[in-house]
C-alpha cells in the first residue's frame, strides 16, 4: 500500500472517529434541545467538509454514511433505519457540494475564502432541501405513524431551519481554518 492511500484512510478514519466522538460527547455534556443540536449539528457539518475538501468523495461519504448508522445505533437520532438514510442523503449533499472547491479552484473562480463562501451558502441550502424532504416529508409520514404529534412536530423542527443553520456555522469555521489545514497537509506530503 503506498504512502498516499495510507494517509487517506489515516484522515478519512480519524475524522469519522472525531465526529462519532463530538456526537456522544456534545450529547453527554449538553442538555438535550436547541443548543444541543446547533452545537453537534455544526461539528458534523464542520467534519463533513472538511472530510470532503481534505480526502475526495470517498472520505466524505465514510463520514457522511457511517455518522448516522452511529447516530441511529446510539439513540441520538428516532430509532427508524429510514431516518439515518435521510440523514446520510443529506450528509451526502454537503459533501458532493464541498468536493468542487478543486474544480473551482482550477477554474480560477474567487480566492479560497470567496469559493468557501458560496459553497457553504449553496451547501448549506441544499442539505437543509434534502433533509426536510427525507425526513419531515417522507420519514415522518410513512415510518412514524405511532408517534404522538408532539413528537413529529419536534422532530420535524430539528430537520428544519436548524440545518441551515449548522450547515453555514460549520462552512464558516472551516472557512477560518482552511488556510492553516491547507499549509498543514501541503507541509505533510
Amino acid at each position: 500500500m503506498n504512502r498516499e492511500r495510507i494517509v487517506w484512510i489515516t484522515r478519512t478514519a480519524l475524522l469519522l472517529a472525531l465526529t462519532i466522538a463530538a456526537q456522544t460527547v456534545f450529547r453527554m455534556i449538553i442538555a438535550e434541545g436547541i443548543s444541543q443540536t446547533f452545537i453537534i449539528g455544526s461539528t458534523v457539518n464542520l467534519l463533513l467538509i472538511t472530510a470532503a475538501v481534505t480526502g475526495g468523495f470517498w472520505s466524505g461519504f465514510v463520514v457522511a454514511v457511517f455518522t448516522p448508522i452511529m447516530a441511529l445505533i446510539q439513540g441520538h437520532i428516532p430509532p427508524f433505519p429510514q431516518m439515518a438514510v435521510a440523514v446520510a442523503v443529506g450528509n451526502l449533499t454537503l459533501v458532493l457540494v464541498f468536493c468542487t472547491v478543486k474544480i473551482l479552484q482550477e477554474k480560477k473562480f474567487g480566492n479560497d475564502t470567496i469559493r468557501l463562501s458560496v459553497l457553504t451558502v449553496i451547501g448549506a441550502l441544499l442539505k437543509s432541501a434534502v433533509l426536510y424532504v427525507g425526513v419531515v416529508k417522507i420519514v415522518i409520514p410513512t415510518a412514524m405513524g405511532a408517534l404522538p404529534p408532539a413528537k413529529k412536530v419536534a422532530i420535524s423542527m430539528g430537520f428544519s431551519w436548524p440545518q441551515i443553520v449548522t450547515a453555514i456555522i460549520g462552512g464558516i469555521i472551516f472557512t477560518l481554518i482552511y488556510p492553516t489545514l491547507k499549509k498543514a497537509i501541503r507541509n505533510n506530503k
